[in-house]
């Protein structure tokens, strides 16, 4: 029964930390936007401005995410 119970309050632990993690970054990408009084889906140039900035999002991840922390401007400790 105890492990049960530690099994759940790490779920709701976990569960915790992705969301407060989710709500901090999209507070910062709204605190992007607003300091650039841009919008997200804003059409200024007759091009879809949200798509460019989705790419360059996910490139970024994807770097991160593959370890390549020097094409971020990340120097290695190593």
């Amino acid at each position: 029964m105890r492990e049960k119970e530690k099994c759940r309050k790490g779920n709701v632990q976990y569960f915790c930390m992705y969301t407060a993690g989710f709500l901090a970054v999209a507070l910062l990408l709204l605190l992007i936007f607003a300091k650039e009084h841009a919008s997200f889906t804003k059409m200024a140039d007759g091009v879809a401005q949200h798509y460019a900035v989705l790419m360059w999002i996910r490139n970024t991840l994807r770097q991160f995410l593959h370890g390549n922390f020097t094409a971020l401007g990340i120097p290695s400790i190593c």
